[in-house]
């Protein structure tokens, strides 16, 4: 995906020719331009040799204007349907994880860990809550919001959730000898070992390994997995020998949603140009490299196991469902064995109606991914493009008495209506069609970043001083919440 910005009147974009259909749409114009000169120089006609009413040339250049015009629209509802279906998808097997986290820590596993609840204390009449706030005048708000936005841009890495709960906000959550602190991210490689789950070599500034949690471990992990393969089974990946997965590092860059602006592309700039105003960029082997290069990140790697038994699943949709079935079978071993909490059955059940959603969701993108744009219409489309570049100079030779006018006037036709063949043909396939294509790996980095939100426990604001048990009036008695030491 190209990202663009609206800067002198947009006019900078035209400099961009990776992706563009103006560039690809100039060989043919300059073509047709050329039968133009030839037939004007090299032919001793006139104009009444060929026509005597322009009638004839409007309802050609209508009908062929219509055609590509509808070939474009079904090519963007395309790619209008891709981009829904994969937000689709990533928002409903999040809401599965979050939801199992949130059930999770409601388990006999925290019962000593988690805040007092307000319904076990109906004495409780009145709370509020001590928090810092940020005075809003005119020039220290600003004044400190552009600082921070300095030291942002001056760390190499951004910290995420996980760093940020357990070193900005260790002392809000502390009470009462509690410490709501982060379990440890994933480990650099799979590990079947529980304990092992925990890296030694931990960056944080405070973790407590007596919160980590091998379920919210495990549960990160496989759905990290499931997108994962879900996007390289859409980008038609796992059809390659080595599938396209690496251990996500938390806290780094996302991935560019440009191709041009990652760091490892090795061709010179004006071949990688040249190749694609050629088309010779959309082979099978540029693909190949294409997906070495934009890898998807698994929180927590992939085994030499998980690798086996996805190489072993054939078909496009197999991959995926052997994934899917992990996820849905840990989440019912959990249930069964009170990770989820007491939570009722029936409310559990929404767990898996939110996976499903997901899955729904990949199979409208497996529709676009996998069924190509109809032949016969694609054909005659690329039918009426051939003549318009072999049959416009005849129009212009009849009703423009000026050559350098005509052939101006000629180029630019062409290259508008070849322009938009070329745009459906960019927009048909919207996981393939580098650099137009969906920022999939971009999506998979977002997407275990909000993973790892599940990690970040409960609220910090959340734990209560609660009024001491021999206070004469507990109902007068006002509780804090989360107070912050002074």
């Amino acid at each position: 995906m190209i990202e663009y910005g609206f800067r002198v009147f947009g006019f900078g974009a035209l400099g961009r020719v990776q992706g563009s259909a103006v560039y690809r749409s100039i060989i043919p114009a300059l073509l047709s331009v050329t039968i133009l000169l030839v037939f004007t120089y090299g032919f001793d006609h006139t104009s009444e040799d060929f026509t005597q009413h322009p009638y004839v040339y409007q309802v050609l250049v209508a009908a062929v204007t219509f055609l590509i015009t509808f070939r474009t629209n079904f090519a963007y509802g395309r790619y209008w349907d891709a981009t829904t279906g994969i937000h689709f998808m990533l928002s409903k097997w999040l809401d599965t994880c979050v939801t199992m986290a949130a059930f999770h820590y409601q388990s006999s596993r925290y019962d000593d860990k988690k805040p007092p609840s307000f319904g076990k204390h109906p004495e409780i009449r009145r709370a509020y809550r001590v928090r810092e706030h940020l005075e809003f005048s005119e020039f220290g708000y600003l004044e400190k919001l552009e600082n921070d936005i300095n030291d942002a841009d001056q760390r190499p890495h951004r910290t995420n959730i996980v760093g940020f709960l357990s070193h900005e906000r260790k002392k809000n959550i502390a009470q009462e000898g509690l410490s709501i602190k982060n379990i440890a991210l994933v480990s650099s490689k799979r590990i079947n070992t529980l304990n092992d789950w925990v890296p030694s070599s931990l960056t944080r500034p405070m973790r407590d390994e007596t919160l980590t949690s091998p379920l919210l471990n495990e549960a990160v992990h496989l759905f990290s997995l499931l997108s994962a393969v879900a996007m390289a089974t859409l980008r038609k990946d796992t059809r390659l020998d080595n599938l396209p997965f690496i251990r996500y590092q938390a806290g780094n860059s996302f991935p560019p949603v440009d191709p041009n602006k990652m760091d490892t592309v090795s061709l010179n700039r004006l071949l990688a140009d040249l190749c694609f105003i050629l088309g010779i960029s959309r082979g099978k082997k540029y693909r190949s490299r294409h997906s070495s290069i934009r890898q998807f990140g698994v929180l927590g790697g992939i085994s030499e196991k998980e690798v086996q038994a996805l190489k072993q699943a054939r078909g496009e949709k197999a991959k995926v469902a052997l994934c899917f079935m992990w996820v849905q079978e840990f989440m019912i071993r959990e249930q069964l064995s009170s990770g989820l909490g007491q939570i009722p059955s029936a409310i559990v059940s929404r767990c898996f109606q939110f996976a499903s959603d997901g899955m729904k969701g990949f199979n409208e993108c497996q529709k676009v991914a996998l069924t190509p744009f109809p032949f016969p219409h694609a054909q005659l489309t690329i039918f009426f493009n051939l003549v318009v570049i072999c049959y416009f100079p005849f129009l212009f030779f009849a009703y423009v008495n000026d050559t350098t006018m005509g052939c101006i006037m000629n180029f630019i036709t062409v290259l508008c209506l070849h322009g938009l063949h070329e745009v459906a043909i960019e927009l048909e396939d919207p996981f393939c069609r580098e650099p137009n294509n969906l920022p999939l790996t971009t999506f998979q980095a977002q997407f275990n970043e909000a993973l790892l939100t599940t990690w970040a426990g409960f609220h910090p604001d959340s734990f209560l001083n609660l009024p001491p048990e021999d206070s004469c009036d507990k109902d007068e008695e006002m509780t804090t919440i989360a107070e912050k030491p002074s």
